[in-house]
Parts: C-alpha cells; structure tokens; sequence
C-alpha cells in the first residue's frame, strides 16, 4: 500500500532528524519535501527532498535544471 503524505513526513524526520519541514507536495511517484535542516548551505541552495511513495525510499532531490522545474515551483508556490 502507498504512503500517505504523514507517513512520507516521518521518513523526512528519522533521515533529518531536528530538521523543519515547510511544505510537502505530491509529485507523481514520489512526495517533495522543502525542508531547513542544520546544515545552512543544504537549507539555503538545494532544500529539497524526496519520499517515494511505494518503497518509502528518502533522496536529495534537486529541482534544478529538471523539465518538470516550473511545475514543481509552481506546486511549492501554490497554497496547499
């Protein structure tokens, strides 16, 4: 069974521990995660991570330079 977007938060805060997530998108197969952690040049550059939902695998998740980058702004833009 999938993860729902709880149980993909709770991935990001075993992985992050002490970190602050500010916003959770759904994004295909996976959930996105904008997230501050301890580390100022992670929170400050590249602060994104993400939760697949099937196999609940975390990753670094760059939106740069990706096809889908105006979209994936545009879903972190847009009030939930």
């Amino acid at each position: 069974m999938p993860l729902d977007i709880k149980a993909a938060s709770e991935i990001i805060e075993k992985n992050l521990p002490g970190s602050k997530i500010f916003k959770a998108v759904d994004h295909g197969d996976i959930f996105l995660f904008l997230v501050e952690t301890d580390d100022p040049d992670e929170s400050s550059y590249d602060p994104f991570f993400s939760v697949n939902k099937t196999t609940g695998e975390f990753s670094d998740f760059s939106i740069l330079g990706r096809p889908d980058t105006l979209e994936i702004a545009n879903k972190f833009k847009n009030p939930s």
